[in-house]
């Protein structure tokens, strides 16, 4: 059994994170420094869609501390329905 390199752990989203963070590279390529986030928000959103991800922008979700729910959040990017995407 192979030894694995220390502090690098595997999880089962490795290949989805390496796909979406190429795609955000893609984005920052095609748009350069500078633009609102907006506009890198919108584009990795076409990208993800694109190559088959499904994608949600601006998902709304509940913000819970112990029994009590304190607000919300709006999550720039959800994809796959487990990772979420901030936009900066």
């Amino acid at each position: 059994m192979p030894k694995e390199k220390p502090g690098f752990v595997k999880t089962d989203f490795d290949e989805l994170t390496f796909k979406v963070n190429g795609l955000a590279m893609q984005t920052h390529n095609e748009l350069k420094p500078g633009q609102a986030e907006k506009f890198y928000q919108r584009r990795l959103a076409q990208l993800c869609q694109e190559t088959g991800l499904e994608v949600e922008v601006e998902k709304r979700v509940e913000v819970w501390v112990e029994d009590s729910m304190i607000g919300y959040l709006r999550l720039d990017l959800w994809i796959e329905g487990c990772l979420v995407v901030e936009c900066k």
